[in-house]
């Protein structure tokens, strides 16, 4: 009876495991295809850049954001994000202020 038991409890603990990895494949797919689709109806740059950085922050819950080449030696944030959380940021503010990504 003991035997039987430890079999059984094995084999729940497994489909449950499976059934979360299973759950987990399902959300990131459907993740995957959101994004696909509103990338693939981008009209712009703007577009694209606004589509990413939702995407990759819903995905990695917390902020994205994007910085675009302006010449060779500096880099700008996005006009798509450019009122976003970025300008909260104390750290970011003052990397720009000091002329490295301008």
């Amino acid at each position: 009876m003991l035997i039987t038991g430890l079999v059984v409890g094995t084999l729940t603990a497994r489909a449950r495991a499976q059934t979360e990895l299973a759950r987990e494949r399902e959300r990131s797919t459907s993740a995957l295809y959101a994004m696909a689709r509103e990338l693939s109806a981008a009209r712009d740059r703007d577009d694209v850049v606004t589509a990413a950085t939702r995407h990759v922050g819903v995905t990695f819950a917390g902020d994205a954001a994007v910085l675009l080449p302006r010449s060779r030696a500096s880099c700008s944030p996005s006009r798509a994000w450019a009122t976003g959380w970025w300008r909260r940021s104390e750290g970011v503010r003052t990397l720009f202020r000091r002329g490295k990504g301008s």
